[in-house]
Order: structure tokens, then C-alpha cells, then sequence
């Protein structure tokens, strides 16, 4: 059974990649339709997998210390 800072890493990386799928997409679509609605979805989603991704490393570095039960 997953513990849950690994199941918290897993989760982590799972939104992170799907935020910058998502991301890649709306780019895509921006560029074929030129609707700035898309660039900005794009650019939003870019930011979430950048920030889940900075969290994830503050997370490991915290619970570091902290030994599994």
C-alpha cells in the first residue's frame, strides 16, 4: 500500500503533467485559431504545472525529516 507522501508525490506529478498537457494543447490551439483566450488558458496552465512542481519540491525537502510510521 502507497504511503501518503508517496501517493502526495504521485498526485503531484500526475496534476503537474496534466496542467502542462493541457497547456501544450491550448498553445497549439492558440496558434491555429489566434484567439487570445487560448494564450492566456495556456499560460495559466503552464504556471500551475511550474508552481504544483516548486510545491512538490518544497514538499520532499520538508518531509525529508519526517520518518514513515
Amino acid at each position: 500500500m502507497m504511503s501518503i507522501k508517496s501517493f502526495h508525490i504521485f498526485f503531484v506529478i500526475i496534476c503537474s503533467a496534466f496542467f502542462f498537457l493541457i497547456g501544450i494543447y491550448n498553445l497549439n490551439k492558440y496558434l491555429i485559431l489566434k484567439d487570445l483566450s487560448l494564450l492566456i488558458y495556456s499560460s495559466g496552465s503552464m504556471v500551475g504545472a511550474i508552481t504544483l512542481l516548486v510545491y512538490g519540491s518544497k514538499f520532499l525537502k520538508k518531509m525529508k525529516n519526517i520518518e514513515h510510521a
